[in-house]
């Protein structure tokens, strides 16, 4: 089944570097964004998560060290079908304590 959020969409890595007042680069980091439309209008948003902080929830535009780290994680989540943001369930066991134990069967 394909994921209907992200079927056709549209995606770039951004490099975002930051500089100081010396002009020494301090941090470098990689993001992404994904093309939306809105009225007929295309924009870029840039992919965000959930984090918590204090009392507080909020979305945070979410960072990569590399390029092949935001290339996979496109490739293999945002286009693919790993759940992102989310939490999945699945059932491991299952008793039933109405039916008697039987003498000898485990």
């Amino acid at each position: 089944m394909v994921n209907s959020k992200t079927n056709c969409m549209k995606y770039r890595i951004i490099e975002e570097t930051y500089r100081n007042e010396y002009g020494e680069m301090k941090r470098k980091v990689y993001t992404i964004k994904r093309q939306k439309s809105f009225l007929g209008i295309r924009y870029w948003s840039s992919v965000k998560h959930k984090e918590c902080g204090g009392f507080d929830i909020y979305n945070k535009v979410t960072e990569f060290q590399t390029h092949s780290e935001a290339h996979d994680f496109i490739v293999n989540v945002l286009c693919g079908n790993e759940g992102r943001d989310e939490w999945n369930y699945k059932v491991v066991s299952e008793f039933d304590c109405t039916i008697p134990k039987q003498i000898g069967k485990p």
